[in-house]
């Protein structure tokens, strides 16, 4: 099969005992679909985690939360309008 001089030697040593191209292709996309979850949970971790500390760099801070939104967006998971307003109010620097 030509996939299997396609991917690292890593998982080719536990995929190399399926018959099926199908099975070794449905090996792998398990495999990358649990990797991208992991992925998509520490970033939406540092989206809730992100604080803006100075009143002056509310802009800065604001434009950093919207990148993390549109890569969350790329991924097809997005965070819902409610949750990204609860972030945008939580982050505010507190005023003394």
């Amino acid at each position: 099969m030509h996939i299997f001089t396609t991917i690292l030697e890593s998982l080719l040593v536990k995929v190399q005992k399926f018959k099926m191209a199908k099975e070794v292709w449905d090996a792998l996309c398990a495999k990358n679909e649990k990797k991208a979850l992991t992925v998509v949970v520490d970033i939406r971790h540092c989206i809730y985690e992100l604080k803006c500390k100075d009143e002056s760099q509310v802009l800065m801070h604001l434009e950093t939360l919207m990148k993390i939104q549109e890569q969350l967006m790329g991924m097809g998971a997005g965070l819902p309008d409610t949750d990204l307003v609860t972030v945008r109010v939580q982050a505010r620097p507190h005023l003394i």
